[in-house]
């Protein structure tokens, strides 16, 4: 079986974990911190949601942003009802949320850092920080592939 690692817990990463378990590939996500605050990052458009559904029909709490308020010092303020609401997540709650449905496909998750990546002619290796383990594996995925090897 092949494996990948998956580099950051984040929706980006959570969702690509959960793809690849589901279509029977070994998948570890790779993460220091995984679900965590942030003040950006938890809303989630029509857009999105209608062509995941899963990202509005599930238990995790949630506010749907029916209207909106646009508004300039010297111009004054609009007010504007949205054809299709947009849902807002706590980062956290999101992340947990599609990290759960990472890991029910199958996914493994690790909580540790990355402090090196070699890329050698047969597999990606990656050293983890003190007792943590070696992950040897040919196919990895980032979005924090420039965190991960800056520090």
């Amino acid at each position: 079986m092949k494996t990948v690692a998956v580099l950051g817990g984040g929706p980006a990463g959570s969702s690509a974990a959960e793809r690849l378990a589901r279509a029977g590939l070994r998948t570890i996500i790779i993460d220091e911190k995984l679900a965590w605050e942030k003040p950006c990052g938890g809303g989630i458009t029509y857009k999105a949601y209608s062509q995941y559904p899963y990202l509005i029909e599930n238990e995790t709490p949630k506010k749907l942003v029916t209207s909106t308020v646009i508004a300039a010092p010297k111009a004054g303020r609009v007010c504007m009802e949205l054809n299709q609401p947009l849902v807002i997540y706590s980062r956290k709650d999101l992340n947990a949320m599609l990290l759960r449905r990472a890991e029910e496909a199958g996914a493994e998750i690790e909580t540790i850092v990355i402090v090196t990546i070699e890329v050698p002619v047969v597999a990606v290796e990656m050293a983890t920080v003190a007792t943590a383990p070696e992950i040897l594996t040919r196919y990895f995925v980032t979005s924090s592939l420039i965190a991960a090897i800056s520090r």
